[in-house]
């Protein structure tokens, strides 16, 4: 179903929309160059390091339905508005934290503002820019802007903590939210309520998000308990039991929070199948890299945002070409290649040395890795929002994003988990350094065998989908 764009001005509109997408992948990539010394301020473990991560990503995540449920109903630009003062509300807290909970908590609060935002983020640019070519690149332009947060969030967040400490990487994200808040009143589409006598089916969000908790808790605690403990057990089983209520309540409920009829499509299955394990190959890459360049390496806050920065620029570039690569062969090929390319990629990268020169495979690695995640991140935003109608834009959005955050929060956990296993394995072996990077190693390894696998499911299970000039789109099925 085309929709027709909103009619008037498109540049500005498209950069406030931008620099919102820089804004929330911005902050993840500064937390990852900060971690180290967060866990070195608060003592905690790599494992505790993680729910710095994961209490952003499972609020994210978990509430990205009823984020994009609130954009349909509400209006994408109110949403859009009350999700990034959240989101300044909760980075000026997380500047302020005196614990590691209080930190986890301001975390949380970020993923709940970034939860409101993104849906109504990727709705407004599908209403503003109808449904053909013109999407397309300014879907090329968001995600150009998602590897630009990432090189600079890098390099910022390394300057950042080595100069001001770092606090300093939560306070930035204050007056960029704010300037753009203020922008975007005035520049973006107003998008009126469509029903005022709506539930929002918070029992469905509660259960979700609970369940999905719970199963990150679980994978987490085998680094400690071990995979096959009645604990990990018991907790997992907790978690599928609150997924399994989820469901149950969709099917029943007379306004869904995921309609499920949504999801049986499969063209949007394929789709979001191929977005979580794009994620769930990207996220962890991010984290385990740059706490090898710190805690193997030896290397400081600002020399680790370097030496990931060719990755991040490689990626800003594939994004920039990847709506000329879609228009030419459609979503699905670029998608399965890209996967394809950058598990191999990442492959290459678990072969990084933990001593002596290491830039002989970085770079080569970080050239291949780029291309292919770069394409399978474009054409799987490109594929799930996708003739989807007007009413339905939030949904869209608000699925897509919850596969990308949630594809690599359980990833990010259980790659995690598995580095902590070998890590444990070589120590009395090897010296301590080289017992840690075998474990980063390991989860680089793992990385790269989730965006092999995702390249065989998104060859089964997506179909094509391919912009026809002059605004309207056709599918292609293969």
């Amino acid at each position: 179903m085309s929709q027709a764009p909103v009619p008037g001005p498109r540049a500005l509109p498209l950069v406030v929309l931008g620099a919102t997408q820089y804004l929330l992948i911005l902050d993840s990539a500064i937390v990852n160059v900060a971690l180290a010394s967060i866990g070195a301020d608060f003592d905690v473990s790599p494992a505790d390091l993680t729910w710095v991560v994961n209490a952003y990503v499972l609020a994210f995540g978990g509430l990205l339905l009823l984020g994009g449920r609130l954009s349909d109903v509400l209006g994408a630009k109110t949403m859009f508005a009350s999700g990034v003062v959240m989101f300044v509300a909760a980075s000026a807290a997380g500047a302020a934290a005196t614990s590691p909970g209080w930190l986890v908590l301001s975390r949380a609060g970020q993923g709940i503002g970034a939860a409101l935002t993104a849906p109504a983020l990727l709705a407004l640019t599908m209403l503003m820019y109808g449904d053909g070519l013109a999407r397309h690149r300014a879907l090329g332009v968001l995600g150009a802007m998602a590897g630009a947060g990432g090189a600079s969030g890098l390099l910022l967040g390394g300057a950042l903590t080595e100069s001001w400490g770092w606090r300093s990487v939560f306070w930035l994200n204050v007056p960029l939210g704010l300037v753009i808040a203020a922008l975007g009143a005035g520049l973006l589409a107003h998008t009126p309520a469509v029903r005022p006598r709506t539930r929002f089916d918070l029992a469905g969000a509660l259960t979700s998000t609970a369940g999905l908790a719970v199963l990150v808790y679980a994978v987490l605690g085998t680094t400690s308990h071990g995979w096959w403990s009645a604990r990990s057990g018991i907790t997992a089983l907790i978690g599928v039991g609150l997924l399994a209520a989820f469901v149950a309540i969709e099917r029943r409920a007379v306004q869904p929070l995921l309609p499920l009829d949504f999801l049986r499509a499969r063209p949007v299955l394929g789709a979001n199948l191929a977005a979580a394990t794009t994620a769930g190959a990207m996220f962890p890459m991010w984290f385990l890299v740059t706490l090898f360049a710190q805690q193997v390496l030896g290397l400081g806050p600002l020399e680790a945002g370097v030496l990931v920065v060719p990755l991040s620029v490689v990626l800003i570039a594939t994004n920039s070409v990847a709506p000329r690569v879609i228009a030419a062969v459609g979503t699905r090929p670029p998608v399965v290649a890209g996967l394809a390319l950058g598990g191999l990629g990442l492959l290459w990268l678990s072969r990084l040395p933990t001593t002596g020169s290491f830039t002989w495979i970085l770079l080569p690695a970080s050239l291949v890795t780029g291309v292919g995640l770069g394409l399978a991140f474009a054409g799987s935003l490109t594929s799930a929002t996708s003739h989807v109608p007007a009413h339905r834009s939030g949904l869209a959005g608000g699925v897509v994003n919850a596969a990308q955050q949630l594809g690599g929060a359980l990833s990010l956990s259980a790659l995690l988990a598995l580095a902590t296993a070998r890590t444990s394995a070589m120590q009395g072996l090897l010296p301590a350094s080289a017992a840690l990077g075998e474990g980063f190693r390991s989860g680089l390894a793992g990385a790269a065998t989730i965006a092999l696998a995702g390249a065989l499911l998104a060859a089964v299970t997506m179909r094509d989908h391919r912009p026809v000039r002059g605004g309207a789109a056709a599918v292609v099925t293969r």
